[in-house]
């Protein structure tokens, strides 16, 4: 039961002085100092009394009339005050805008340290500058525009990984014929295959001059025999590694298979060939330049060849004086010998040493 409003007449004692005193009003964000409403002076005939302890209980707001808010206590007793609702809104809303204050200042503050942070980051360092990498910023000091000096211990610049370029010689010498007044042939023998027995003797007693085109690939598996035949028979020369076709190769691959086998015949032989024959005759264009890369002063080619015992020329039908034979090393050798010395003495000529024309 709730008293109605002005308190004249009303005939509830004044609490004793043990009494509770009246129940606060309610508040929002209690976490909050800041946030406990103010005590409202009651309007002008309003109740004032409290309720006394064997009336306190549960209180519950109401609203009434006017615009005016109610406490009273479960009891039924007297309304413990009575206030506007306009004042409670304005104490609870200042209330919440005091406690929120310090967090939007905390977010803000928070907002402007990440946007600097950003900006520093983004900004490079020097006026005008652009951006350096991490490796160069760790290498520049500080305010410092231009870059640390080279170290003169380590390269400015990575190690070239191609491979090394050989110096250019002049291109080797193409020979067919040999021009001389000396009434000369030149016996040449190429591969190595084999040596027949008979031959072999012939060759190594010293009294038939001749010149061989050694294959690198055969020297590798007799040196001792070829070294022999070079110092008793003549000079053993260039024929390439495997006899390939070399218009079929390019000036890399002529290069391989000239220079290896030259160095290989000064390592086993002892002395760096200067004439190279092609395998079949074949050549292009790079030839002649590969050759002279290695080294090689002359590429010998032939007139007159001998297969089986039979001698073909390469215009007449005898042999001329500086005329170069081809041989091979094969079985019938020793006959094959035999036909050109056959050939050489119809002629009147006698075989010669090409490396005492070919200097």
């Amino acid at each position: 039961m709730t008293e109605p409003e002005g308190g004249a007449g009303a005939t509830v004692p004044p609490p004793p002085p043990s009494a509770a005193p009246a129940a606060p009003a309610p508040q929002t964000e209690p976490e909050s100092p800041d946030a406990a409403a103010p005590a409202v002076p009651p309007a002008a005939g309003d109740a004032t009394p409290a309720a006394s302890a064997t009336q306190q209980g549960s209180t519950a707001g109401t609203l009434g009339s006017g615009g005016t808010v109610t406490l009273s206590v479960s009891s039924g007793g007297p309304p413990l005050r009575t206030a506007p609702a306009q004042a409670v809104s304005q104490v609870s809303t200042q209330a919440g805008k005091r406690s929120k204050r310090p967090l939007l200042i905390v977010a803000v503050a928070l907002g402007l340290v990440c946007v600097a942070a950003v900006v520093l980051a983004v900004i490079p360092r020097g006026s005008g500058s652009a951006a350096t990498s991490p490796v160069e910023g760790q290498l520049t000091q500080v305010g410092d525009d231009q870059p640390p000096p080279p170290d003169e211990t380590q390269p400015t610049s990575p190690p070239s990984t191609a491979p090394p370029t050989t110096q250019a010689l002049p291109p080797a010498q193409v020979v067919n014929h040999i021009t001389t007044t000396d009434n000369v042939v030149f016996i040449t023998i190429d591969d190595g295959w084999h040596v027949p027995p008979e031959a072999r003797a012939q060759l190594m007693s010293g009294t038939l001059p001749i010149t061989t085109f050694l294959l690198d690939q055969v020297l590798q598996k007799d040196p001792e025999l070829w070294k022999g035949l070079d110092q008793a028979a003549g000079s053993v020369e260039n024929h390439s590694i495997s006899h390939p076709a070399f218009a079929k190769l390019s000036l890399e691959q002529q290069q391989e298979q000239i220079c290896k086998t030259s160095e290989d015949i000064a390592a086993r032989i002892g002395h760096f060939p200067t004439m190279f024959r092609p395998p079949y005759g074949s050549t292009n264009a790079n030839t002649a330049v590969a050759a002279g890369n290695c080294g090689i002063k002359y590429i010998v080619m032939w007139g007159a060849s001998v297969n089986g015992g039979k001698v073909t020329f390469a215009s007449g039908d005898a042999l001329r004086r500086g005329d170069i034979v081809l041989l091979h090393y094969r079985p019938e050798l020793a006959g094959d010998l035999a036909a050109v010395l056959a050939a050489a003495e119809y002629a009147g000529l006698k075989p010669a040493r090409l490396t005492d024309y070919l200097t």
